[in-house]
């Protein structure tokens, strides 16, 4: 009972500190200014500074970034008052001459002071609601993402309070707190790769990130809210409190500071901090998180835990993953740094749920030793740094005489790091590795140990299967395929269709893609195949026919409402309809190939009728259409044309939704002469070949071909998918594809699909104009043989000036059109600025009204 009265009597003291503190900010002017500085600054920042528009991103990354920043700034201006008057006026020397102990005082304070900056974050939530009117962003993560924000703020406050007890003056308080969070926020700005310590502390440069607000900030904005960064906010807290109760205490018996005990109480803090920095890294690979994400992206699949445990039968002879790390971290890149740990973290969740069956073992490499010259010849990379130095960050997996690597932990592909890892797990545990065979006239057979440019795809593939490339004018297959792929392929001898045509009716898997128009192999876009005939070369499209998949090889489809941005001819970003940008709702949600796919991306594609047959055991699935707004055009309009013209001159026709990848499977009958039936046959086909290639798929190009880098879209997802089901562990689908979900403006999309549709014919009638006067210009310098118009008589010169005066007022009224369809979303972006950048003061504005009103009723 006693207990339980002086922990009452606490609560009581702590209670009537805040309210004394509460009446002390809420009834000053200066409270008001603070509030409405800190909002005016932070939202200046996101929508002026950071430009949050062109992000297209409903996202409040930009919020997060900004954040710590200008709470550096106001919260030291906020906490330099907390001790206000200590040695002047009085006030501090009365509060401290109440029945009220000095840790309750500062408990106190700090609630009533972290209240005001959580009341003040609130009014932030104009942006949350400009990003939910802008598109659908991903709640769970905003609400992680405030949740850090509030801990960041909260435990600054504490900082500051510290700050200020340590000081005489508001002034210096000010300085002193704006010193010590700087200090703090700079821990995670990469300045450990620039400390110099004896090699026996080295770990406090390599671990400094962990001691920094910013960085738990960032780890929780991503939507993961982990045991480590709750330890650290509520250590930090209770550090800084605690050393300001002991100040307070001093204070309260008349022991005047002096610089000696300022400097060892610093001194313990620091310590403290360097102990809640070992506490969080410590914690860091503890596994026990709240995952806020829609699509857990920080939870482990049930696949994945499913190929862990399944390791558990290997516990005579585990798999046993070698991890291979720089035992010397210095030249480290923070953020590489921070992989590292996110490595290691799965790693150690794989080890828990195997339960034996995986050993986990870490190697420190150094330079110029044995460990790395082992290290390179089980396949690890080693990898450049600016500095100099070379980095070592990769896996080996071994079971029993099998062996296999992850040769470099590239941090760009971080999202796909649960399914690189289940991948190599599931590998070992095959008997044997699935060989794919690849028909294509993109391929070479010596790009089995050789890079393609331009179609990593291939590498991504090399990573699973046994790859086999076959020669294109090949009439024949090998035996032992699981799986063959039938790529851009106009072209094929009879012998050859006849071969795949038994690959089929072995029950062995097929995909196949075709294209009407193909952007990036010109060459085979300019053939014409012949139809099916008793000639030695004929069509792979007739082959598909006769599996009741038919392709209109003539016809490219475009879909106004899936229109991906494309930069036109005169620099200009347009709407693109026959570039379809497809999302969730246009994929099938019962095939196991596009259940967990976000987004694809085509390049002028084809499409596909699917016969209906009463009495087959076929079944057909369409994986990818168009929606009901879907037109087709010629495919010999788009080597003339451009994307501007076809743009404008495209309508949606009758046709209705189209299919532009589909899957069939169940009886198939022979395509030849013959009985030969398969009773489990599997055909994916895809009306484009575009879409696997780099600029497509990828932000950019890998070293060597290597798809090391983040993935644009679901393209790779998609195309590993189907390799995976056709002949793969179908285990791998529901990982692979649990990419994130890219959540951009689509009322912004759907405002410029509808202003196009508006002005279409205009811009049309203008586009064709310019396109005909440009045309006859380029007719006369043809038929004269001239390079420029200089060379050309002067009859025919004047003639060229006047078609050129003629398109200056066209392009003119061109751009006015165009400017007329952004002009309503460029109004939206203006309107939602300062919505943003007002609606924060104006709410503290009413707020502090409200309680002068309560103040004056009183």
């Amino acid at each position: 009972m006693k207990t339980t009265h002086a922990e009452s009597s606490q609560m009581a003291m702590i209670m009537a500190a805040a309210r004394h503190e509460w009446r002390q900010l809420t009834y000053s002017p200066l409270t008001l200014i603070f509030q409405v500085g800190f909002l005016l600054t932070l939202a200046t920042a996101v929508f002026v500074i950071g430009d949050f528009f062109s992000t297209d991103l409903v996202v409040m990354d930009l919020q997060w970034t900004f954040l710590p920043w200008v709470a550096n700034v106001f919260i030291p201006a906020l906490a330099m008052r907390a001790f206000h008057g200590q040695n002047n006026e009085g006030s501090m020397e009365l509060t401290l001459s109440l029945p009220l102990s000095a840790a309750s005082i500062t408990i106190g304070k700090w609630l009533t002071g972290s209240f005001i900056l959580l009341i003040t974050l609130a009014m932030t939530f104009p942006f949350a609601v400009t990003i939910a009117y802008l598109g659908s962003p991903d709640w769970g993560i905003i609400i992680a993402g405030y949740i850090g924000a509030s801990l960041l703020l909260a435990s600054a406050y504490a900082v500051a309070m510290l700050a200020a007890a340590l000081c005489r003056d508001q002034i210096a308080a000010f300085v002193l707190g704006l010193g010590f969070l700087l200090a703090l926020m700079l821990l995670d700005s990469g300045l450990g790769e620039l400390t110099i310590l004896p090699p026996a502390l080295q770990w406090i440069a390599d671990t400094l990130y962990l001691a920094s607000p910013r960085h738990w900030l960032d780890e929780m904005a991503d939507g993961r809210i982990d045991l480590a960064g709750l330890v650290y906010f509520t250590a930090l807290i209770g550090l800084t409190l605690g050393a300001t109760t002991i100040l307070l205490s001093r204070f309260r018996r008349n022991v005047a500071p002096n610089l000696a005990s300022i400097c060892a109480r610093l001194s313990l803090v620091t310590v403290g901090i360097m102990a809640i920095m070992g506490l969080s890294g410590l914690l860091s690979g503890v596994p026990i998180a709240l995952d806020l994400t829609q699509q857990k992206s920080f939870s482990l699949h049930p696949e994945t835990v499913h190929i862990a445990k399944q390791s558990q039968s290997h516990v005579k002879t585990p798999i046993e993953i070698t991890l291979f790390y720089n035992k010397d971290e210095t030249p480290v890149p923070a953020r590489i740094r921070q992989h590292v740990r996110r490595v290691e973290s799965l790693l150690t969740q794989f080890e828990n749920y195997a339960d034996g069956g995986i050993i986990i073992k870490k190697i420190a490499v150094e330079p110029d030793s044995v460990i790395e010259e082992s290290a390179l010849l089980d396949g690890i990379q080693r990898v450049p740094m600016s500095s100099g130095d070379s980095l070592y960050f990769g896996a080996t997996f071994q079971l029993g005489d099998r062996h296999a690597a992850i040769s470099y932990f590239d941090e760009r592909r971080a999202e796909l790091l649960e399914y690189d890892l289940a991948l190599a797990v599931s590998n070992l545990g095959r008997k044997t590795t699935p060989k794919i065979g690849i028909l294509s006239s993109l391929f070479i057979p010596r790009n089995v140990d050789e890079p393609r440019p331009g179609l990593a795809i291939l590498e991504e593939l090399k990573n699973q299967f046994d790859i086999a490339i076959i020669p294109y004018f090949g009439d024949s297959l090998p035996d032992d395929l699981d799986a063959l792929l039938v790529i851009d392929t106009p072209v094929l001898k009879a012998g050859m269709l006849r071969a795949i045509d038994s690959h089929v009716m072995a029950g062995k898997g097929l995909m196949v893609m075709v294209d009407p128009h193909q952007r990036l192999n010109r060459g085979n876009a300019k053939l014409e195949a012949a139809p099916i005939s008793q000639t030695d070369i004929f069509t792979i499209i007739d082959l598909l026919a006769s599996y009741g998949i038919r392709f209109d090889q003539n016809r490219v489809i475009g879909d106004g409402t899936m229109a991906a941005t494309v930069v036109g001819n005169d620099g200009n970003q347009i709407n693109y309809p026959y570039w379809l940008r497809v999302r969730r709702d246009a994929l099938s949600t019962t095939h196991s190939t596009t259940a967990d796919l976000n987004e694809l991306l085509f390049a002028e594609a084809g499409y596909f009728s699917l016969s209906s047959d009463e009495n087959s055991d076929l079944t057909a699935t369409s994986l990818v259409t168009t929606s009901g707004e879907t037109g087709s055009q010629d495919r010999t309009l788009f080597r003339s044309s451009a994307p501007d013209q076809l743009a404008a001159s495209f309508k949606p026709d009758k046709g209705g939704v189209r299919s532009v990848a589909v899957h069939v499977a169940g009886g198939l009958p022979t395509a030849f002469d013959g009985d030969s039936r398969a009773d489990s046959a599997s055909v994916f086909a895809i009306a484009d070949t575009d879409w696997i290639y780099d600029p497509m798929s990828l932000q950019g190009s890998g070293e060597g071909g290597a798809a090391f880098l983040r993935p644009l879209n679901d393209n790779f997802a998609f195309m590993v998918n189907m390799v995976e089901f056709l002949a793969g562990d179908n285990r791998l689908l529901g990982i692979r594809s649990r990419g994130n979900l890219v959540r951009s403006f689509t009322l912004v999309e759907e405002m410029m699909r509808n202003a196009q549709q508006i002005y279409k014919d205009t811009e049309s009638n203008f586009i064709n104009q310019i396109a005909k006067v440009e045309d006859s210009i380029t007719e006369v310098l043809s038929l004269t043989g001239a390079k420029s118009v200089d060379e050309l008589p002067s009859n025919l010169q004047d003639q060229i000036r006047d078609l050129q005066t003629m398109l200056l007022p066209l392009r003119q009224k061109l751009r006015q059109i165009r400017r007329s369809m952004r002009e309503d979303v460029e109004t939206l972006f203006q309107q939602a600025t300062v919505f943003n950048i007002i609606a924060g003061p104006l709410l503290a504005l009413i707020l502090n009204l409200l309680f002068w009103y309560r103040r004056k009723q009183g």
